[in-house]
């Protein structure tokens, strides 16, 4: 985490929804329907933030998260590893996560008034009102929480729980919530909707705009199922289910975790190898198995001990 003397144009983000906001001045008159898709880096490690947005925070007054000193130790090995190998975060000390925490907070601030100029400048525009404006992030930060930076192969809510903001004047009303197990997946259908278009073909996702209007949805699972293949420092293999209740996750090669998301949204003590816990562990790797097959996830037949009757590695 870091202080930067640039400001304005000179930083990243900023030069970006500038740019933005010309793209949009430059449509604005057009009788032809626009998408436009402004996607910052930050927030992003390492937090290097201009010096008039890390001003705003103390470090000093940041408080940590409760699971900031998680040892992992009844966590997959993969999780110790990724700390103390790959990240190295694991002996910083609580000032040091203060200061990451502070920084991530004004580059937050800064994002947010970003992308509050680029409203305001459709409603200058006299767009607001035909306009479905949606924002949401590729994937959280774990930023000290279980000892653990950036993202990785695990699969804590600090990481999966990310935000799905509308704007959507004279349809969506302003505060309005839908607490619906959403993902990437439901988006595309949503905007093919919303400009009335329809899908050539089925795909995963549904359409989120009855939602939006207000209605409800049958046959809406409970429910959703997570993948993970690797990303630029690893190839590893890592499946999860969420209720809203129970969370499963299973690795192919290390022990799995399951936690009580209702006693513990902290995520600090893995059920998984507790007795008491074994019909909803049983329970969780059905759904994970039904969403496998549906999901035609090749790991419904390539696995270990997730589904022994059918092939095993």
């Amino acid at each position: 985490a870091g202080v930067t003397s640039a400001e304005g144009e000179d930083f990243f983000e900023i030069w970006l929804c500038r740019r933005a906001e010309e793209w949009l001045r430059s449509h604005a008159s057009s009788d032809q329907p626009f998408f436009c898709v402004v996607s910052t880096p930050g927030p992003h490690p390492g937090y290097v933030v201009p010096e008039s947005y890390a001003a705003r925070y103390d470090p000093a007054q940041m408080p940590l998260w409760p699971n900031v000193r998680d040892d992992l130790r009844d966590k997959p090995a993969v999780h110790r590893l990724y700390r103390d190998v790959i990240a190295q975060c694991g002996d910083l000390s609580d000032d040091e996560w203060r200061t990451c925490i502070a920084r991530y907070y004004a580059f937050v601030s800064l994002i947010d008034e970003e992308y509050g100029r680029l409203l305001a400048l459709l409603d200058e525009l006299g767009l607001s009102e035909n306009t479905l404006v949606l924002f949401v992030s590729d994937h959280g930060d774990l930023i000290g929480a279980h000892q653990l930076f950036d993202k990785g192969p695990m699969m804590y809510d600090e990481q999966l729980h990310i935000p799905l903001v509308v704007r959507w004047p004279g349809i969506v009303p302003n505060g309005e919530q839908c607490d619906a197990m959403i993902t990437f997946l439901d988006l595309m259908p949503t905007l093919v909707e919303a400009a009335g278009l329809s899908l050539p073909h089925p795909v995963d996702g549904r359409s989120l705009l009855p939602f939006l209007h207000g209605e409800t949805i049958a046959g809406w699972p409970d429910d959703i199922y997570l993948q993970y293949n690797g990303e630029g420092i690893s190839l590893y293999s890592v499946r999860a289910v969420r209720s809203r209740r129970y969370k499963y996750v299973y690795y192919p090669y290390d022990q799995d975790e399951l936690y009580d998301e209702e006693k513990d949204p902290w995520e600090m003590h893995n059920l998984a190898n507790e007795p008491e816990a074994g019909p909803i562990l049983a329970e969780m790797k059905e759904r994970m198995v039904r969403w496998m097959e549906r999901a035609e996830d090749v790991m419904v037949d390539w696995n270990v001990n997730l589904t022994p009757k059918r092939r095993a590695i």
